[in-house]
């Protein structure tokens, strides 16, 4: 289980819970990671541009049991994303 920061957490407590979220510019996917271990959300959506922050959120992600409800995509912000596809979208 992932320990957040208390930035993090504050932006954890504003989910939407039990609805699927989408974590614009992931990084380490902490947050993603947190959201769907604790069952706050469903599932997630980790999204990344770079490609150093994408192979550190796919590298987490890989020592995790949630890869069956964490999706990683790589793209450029809110492009990742279908319409209406998550009720809660971070950006921080």
């Amino acid at each position: 289980m992932y320990n957040l920061s208390d930035r993090l957490q504050a932006i954890a407590d504003m989910v939407i819970a039990g609805e699927p979220v989408a974590d614009i510019g992931s990084d380490h996917a902490y947050l993603p990671l947190f959201l769907v271990e604790n069952n706050v959300v469903p599932w997630a959506i980790a999204g990344e541009l770079g490609d150093g922050p994408y192979k550190r959120a796919l590298q987490a992600l890989s020592r995790s049991a949630m890869q069956e409800r964490i999706e990683l995509r790589q793209g450029d912000g809110l492009q990742v994303l279908a319409f209406a596809e998550v009720s809660t979208v971070i950006i921080a």
